[in-house]
């Protein structure tokens, strides 16, 4: 049987594990002394903060040079955060329901962070889809019957291959797409196939009123590239036919 695709279609139960959006921009020093000013923007949306401290690790343990400060803002009752450096703003979702809801959070929050810290454009844009598959007790016939090997089948054969770690960086027209594709046992020894999905646009300068604009052509780069690498059956199968 053939799938019909539609790439607008929503799944019931997809296999998303996490979707993530990402603008960088030049570094603004004064973001941390100045935090509680996006936070009364967001307060209502985002009750939980924390605040994190990383860096290059030490041989003992311990931070080497200044550490890079990060505040997250979070809505544990729909799983979605928050994450600010003093160079970008990203929001993560772990419990995703469809683009159409995730991207006015994405305009919401993007257009109050920078009109918060008077910033006129970005230098990145990213939108990062993670896909976690289970497979039952036979995984290379699974795998088989519901993906599209990122390597070449008939130089590497799929029943013999025990795992793999694949990566790919792609243009896409104006954009750039790097897949990573993983298929691993974990510690229960349940094999998983993950699909990481990072489209992004680099530039000097991008406008913040063409952010969004370009947000939907990274998100239609994701939905294609996904599209690419899985089968009728697993669309089928996503359906729940």
């Amino acid at each position: 049987m053939t799938a019909e695709r539609d790439l607008s279609e929503k799944f019931p139960n997809p296999p998303l594990k996490e979707v993530a959006y990402e603008v960088r921009f030049p570094a603004l020093l004064r973001i941390e002394n100045e935090i509680s000013q996006y936070q009364d923007r967001i307060r209502e949306d985002f009750p939980e903060v924390g605040k994190t401290i990383g860096g290059l690790i030490s041989p003992t343990g311990g931070i080497i040079g200044p550490g890079e400060v990060s505040w997250q803002f979070r809505n544990d009752d729909i799983q979605l955060q928050l994450r600010v450096k003093n160079n970008s703003l990203a929001l993560i979702s772990t419990s995703y329901k469809s683009f159409d809801d995730f991207l006015p959070k994405i305009k919401e929050c993007t257009e109050s962070f920078l009109d918060t810290y008077q910033i006129p454009y970005v230098t990145r844009i990213g939108l990062r889809y993670i896909d976690d598959f289970c497979f039952g007790d036979d995984a290379m016939e699974e795998f088989e019957k519901f993906f599209i090997p990122a390597f070449n089948s008939e130089i590497i054969n799929s029943k013999d291959t025990v795992d793999h770690r694949i990566e790919i960086r792609q243009r896409k027209g104006e954009h750039f797409l790097t897949l990573r594709t993983v298929m691993a046992k974990d510690g229960e020894g349940i094999t998983h196939y993950i699909m990481d999905t990072d489209s992004y646009h680099e530039s000097d300068k991008v406008n913040k009123e063409d952010i969004i604009g370009v947000v939907n052509e990274l998100h239609s780069n994701v939905l294609e590239e996904f599209h690419r690498f899985v089968t009728d059956d697993f669309v089928l199968h996503l359906r729940g036919d």
